[in-house]
């Protein structure tokens, strides 16, 4: 059952689904990232039990297509949408803490906690929550701040969570 799941991740994988808030039609960087890592794992799980993994040979298209997120100064968390949105939101920076790979380098495509593209990334979003909302005024910059899932947010009130 478990690789028949992960075959359909293969399959479909390409075509526009939800963001991590269930509020965004299009290309997901949480839902890419995640997905590409269940492709991988799949295909090492399949192996240990000696058995094919339908659509997990797609894991280098996912890869190919994760890196297409980055604008050169952040992630666009979400992509093939049109919703007014700047695409500076924390599934991004939670994507990578979802996939992370004790293995792994920094400067992996997978796009790592420590790689230097989340790192300017949450750089800009943590720039962006210090000045949406008033709880974070007068907060220097070095110091936490209070944030949310992205800055356009009205969800009850687009506070910080």
């Amino acid at each position: 059952m478990l690789i028949t799941t992960i075959g359909y991740v293969g399959q479909y994988w390409n075509q526009t689904g939800f963001d991590l808030w269930e509020e965004t039609l299009g290309s997901s960087f949480f839902t890419i990232q995640n997905q590409h890592r269940s492709l991988v794992e799949g295909a090492q799980l399949a192996h240990d039990l000696g058995v094919t993994c339908t659509g997990c040979d797609q894991a280098p298209e996912v890869l190919c297509f994760l890196q297409s997120f980055w604008n050169g100064e952040y992630i666009v968390s979400n992509i093939n949408v049109n919703n007014g949105r700047t695409g500076l939101d924390g599934n991004s920076i939670l994507g990578s803490i979802a996939i992370f790979d004790i293995d792994a380098y920094c400067d992996s495509p997978t796009i790592q906690p420590c790689n230097s593209q989340a790192l300017a990334n949450f750089k800009v979003l943590m720039d962006t929550f210090r000045t949406t909302y008033t709880i974070n005024n007068g907060i220097p910059e070095g110091q936490g701040v209070a944030v949310g899932r992205y800055a356009e947010d009205v969800y009850q009130g687009g506070n910080p969570w």
